[in-house]
């Protein structure tokens, strides 16, 4: 069953910065998990391509941290999704790979990543490029929005509108 964001956070999480994990190694993400909760981060894991795609699409975590070699549906396929579509091309996307030659990283920045790390990786370091892309990516949104509405909530850089008992998520292009 995947989670949505709300189901995260009444569980009794940390807060709503959700790191969606995508990575088969049981191991690697555990370790990154580990670090990320002991850094205040909320986490959720999929182990395969195409579970992962659905928790992007119904989390919308405020970022993606992304090996590229799954089962099921590859980390490029993915990235490709995720920058393609409306409600998740402005989540930041780290890419974590055994593949580290010159020409797969650049490959990788060009898709759409925003960085890009080796295996093997340190998981203090994961935590602080973590901090440092979602630092940038803050700092590149407009100012929030307040609307006297209590049906519309600023989610990061999208709303969420409730409307007709239906919960409608809109980036800043399609509100305007």
């Amino acid at each position: 069953m995947t989670s949505t964001k709300q189901d995260l956070l009444y569980r009794g999480f940390m807060t709503d910065t959700i790191i969606q994990i995508i990575e088969d190694e049981p191991l690697h993400a555990s370790l990154l998990e580990r670090a990320l909760r002991q850094a205040r981060f909320t986490t959720a894991i999929a182990a395969d391509g195409n579970r992962g795609w659905q928790e992007v699409c119904g989390t919308l975590p405020s970022l993606i941290l992304l090996d590229l070699m799954l089962p099921g549906m590859s980390g490029h396929e993915i990235c490709r999704l995720v920058r393609n579509t409306p409600s998740t091309k402005h989540i930041p996307i780290i890419m974590l790979t055994a593949v580290g030659t010159e020409e797969d990283r650049i490959v990788g920045l060009e898709m759409g990543a925003d960085d890009y790390v080796g295996k093997p990786f340190s998981p203090r370091e994961i935590v602080s490029r973590v901090q440092a892309v979602l630092r940038r990516t803050r700092a590149a949104l407009p100012e929030p929005i307040r609307l006297a509405d209590a049906s519309v909530r600023v989610q990061g850089p999208y709303f969420e509108i409730s409307w007709q008992d239906r919960l409608l998520t809109l980036s800043m292009t399609e509100l305007a």
